[in-house]
């Protein structure tokens, strides 16, 4: 993660299909607030 990233704008760069929702829902353990991600959190790409 880097700052200003974004689910929505992290699964447009790699072509999440499901968009921002499917991001979040395969990383929902780490990320419980879809809202707020961290500077150098490693969030897996489906």
């Amino acid at each position: 993660m880097r700052p200003g990233d974004s689910l929505s704008g992290l699964a447009e760069r790699f072509g999440v299909s499901g968009g921002w929702q499917a991001l979040w829902h395969y990383n929902r353990t780490n990320v419980p607030n879809p809202n707020v991600i961290l500077v150098g959190q490693l969030l897996q790409i489906p």
